[in-house]
C-alpha cells in the first residue's frame, strides 16, 4: 500500500503572475502523479494560500483535480464510523492555517468534499479494515489550542495489528515554522503510532524519536526567498506499507521548480549600479525562464527609492526582482529602540490590546466591547471582521 503526502501547495499565491502560475504548475505535476503511483493520497492543510480564494483560483484547482483517472481497484473504508468505498486513489485531506475558516463560515474545502474530489477531514478517524491501517487526522486550530484538541477532541488511540499515522498540520515544538508559540511539544505526541506527519512547515524533515518516526512533509514550492529556502529540493513524499503493517518505507520524489531563485547582498554604503546590473544580467544570461532574485540591501547609507524604481523598471521583462532593505540608518535604528523597548514592556497580546484599544477609543467607541473577542478575531485571521470594526462598518461584535 503506497499513501502519497503533500502540503502547503498555497495555491493562489504570488503577486506576480509567473510565481502564481508555477504553484499550479507544480500542484499538477505533483497530484498525477501521486495519482499513478498510491492509492491514498493525503492534503495535509494549506491548499490554498488563503481561505477564500478568487473565483480563478478555484477553476483551476478544480481543472487540476478533474484530470486525475481512477483506477479499476477499489478500496473500502470509514471516515468516523461512517462507510465507503471508492475506486483508487482516494484522497483526503484538512485545511491548514491559511486557509482555516472561522466556525460559522463553509470552508472551501467543504465544497471540494461536495464535488467528492476528496474527504475534507476537519478532524476525526479513517480506517481501511482489510489494508489494517488507521489514520487520524486534525485540520489546523489556533495554536494556544491545538495540545487540547489534539489531546481531549480527537484523543488518538492507536488501533493493535494495525499501521497507525497521525496527520496534522501545527507547529510542533521544537520545530516551529514562524514564530507563533506552540501549544504541542514532542512529548504531546501519542508514542504508539507508527508515523505521525505534520505539514505547516515549509522544511522537510524526518526523524526518529524513540519509537516515533516524525515526518514533516515541507512545501512544494517557495514562498519565502531565503538561503535555506532557495537551497531545499522541492517535491512530495510517500509512504510505502509492507503487508505485515509494521514495515514501512519513506521516498521522497524531487520536482524541479519552474524556475530558477536566487539571493543577492549589496553594500549600501559601496553600491555601484554598474556592479548591481552587471550581476543581474549574469543571472539573465544563463535562465530560460524568468529568475526570481531577491536582492538583500545592508549598511548604513539610505539609498533613493528612485534609483530602486528604476532598477525594477529596466528588468521587469527580464526577471522578478525583490528587495529586502536592511540598511541602518540613525532613523530606522532609533525607530527599532523604540520598538524594542515596547516589546520590553509588554507581551505581544499586549501589544496588540494596546493598539485595538487606541484605535477605538479615537472612533469614539463605547466600552462594551469584548476586547479579548477582538484579539481572538486577530490571532484567527479573521481580517475582513476586524476592518469592519475598525472602520466604523460594523459597530458591535454580535
Amino acid at each position: 500500500m503506497k499513501i502519497g503526502f503533500i502540503s502547503d501547495l498555497h495555491l493562489g499565491f504570488g503577486k506576480e503572475r509567473e510565481l502564481y502560475e508555477d504553484c499550479f504548475i507544480m500542484f499538477e505535476k505533483i497530484l498525477l502523479e501521486l495519482a499513478e503511483e498510491c492509492e491514498i493520497i493525503f492534503i495535509a492543510g494549506d491548499l490554498f494560500d488563503e481561505k477564500d480564494p478568487d473565483n480563478e483560483t478555484i477553476l483551476k484547482t478544480l481543472q487540476i483535480f478533474k484530470k486525475i483517472r481512477k483506477k479499476d481497484k477499489k478500496l473500502k473504508f470509514k471516515i468516523n464510523e461512517k462507510e465507503f468505498e471508492e475506486k483508487v486513489p482516494i484522497i483526503f485531506a484538512i485545511h491548514g492555517n491559511h486557509d482555516r475558516k472561522l466556525k460559522d463560515e463553509t470552508s472551501i474545502y467543504k465544497i471540494f468534499d461536495e464535488l467528492n474530489f476528496f474527504h475534507y477531514i476537519t478532524i476525526g478517524k479513517i480506517i481501511f479494515e482489510n489494508e489494517k491501517i488507521c489514520i487520524y487526522a486534525m485540520s489546523n486550530v489556533p495554536e494556544r489550542y491545538a495540545k487540547d484538541v489534539l489531546k481531549e477532541k480527537l484523543n488518538p488511540k492507536p488501533i493493535g495489528n494495525y499501521f497507525n499515522i497521525l496527520v496534522l498540520h501545527q507547529n510542533i515544538f521544537p520545530y516551529i515554522y514562524s514564530q507563533e508559540e506552540s501549544s504541542l511539544k514532542i512529548s504531546d505526541l501519542p508514542k504508539d503510532f507508527n508515523l505521525i506527519v505534520n505539514g505547516h512547515i515549509h522544511l522537510r524533515n524526518v526523524e526518529r524519536i524513540e519509537n516515533l518516526t516524525l515526518l514533516i512533509l515541507g512545501s512544494p514550492i517557495i514562498t519565502q526567498i531565503s538561503e535555506k529556502e532557495i537551497n531545499e529540493k522541492r517535491g512530495y513524499n510517500i509512504v510505502e506499507i509492507e503487508d505485515d503493517s509494521k514495515n514501512f518505507k519513506i521516498f521522497f520524489k524531487e520536482v524541479e521548480l519552474p524556475r530558477k531563485y536566487y539571493l543577492l547582498e549589496f553594500e549600501s554604503d559601496n553600491f555601484k549600479i554598474e556592479n548591481f546590473i552587471q550581476r543581474i544580467n549574469e543571472i539573465i544570461s544563463k535562465n530560460k525562464e524568468k529568475s526570481v532574485i531577491k536582492i538583500k540591501l545592508v549598511g548604513k547609507k539610505e539609498l533613493e527609492d528612485r534609483i530602486l524604481k528604476n532598477i525594477l523598471s529596466v528588468f521587469e521583462d527580464k526577471a522578478i526582482i525583490r528587495f529586502e532593505n536592511l540598511i541602518e540608518s540613525e532613523k530606522i535604528l532609533e525607530i527599532q529602540k523604540e520598538i524594542q523597548i515596547i516589546k520590553e514592556k509588554k507581551s505581544i497580546d499586549e501589544i496588540i490590546l494596546s493598539v485595538l484599544l487606541e484605535r477605538l477609543k479615537e472612533k469614539n467607541f463605547s466600552n462594551s466591547f469584548n476586547f479579548e473577542k477582538l484579539l481572538e478575531l486577530f490571532e484567527d485571521g479573521d481580517v475582513d471582521s476586524l476592518v469592519d470594526i475598525l472602520t466604523k462598518t460594523q459597530k458591535t461584535l454580535v
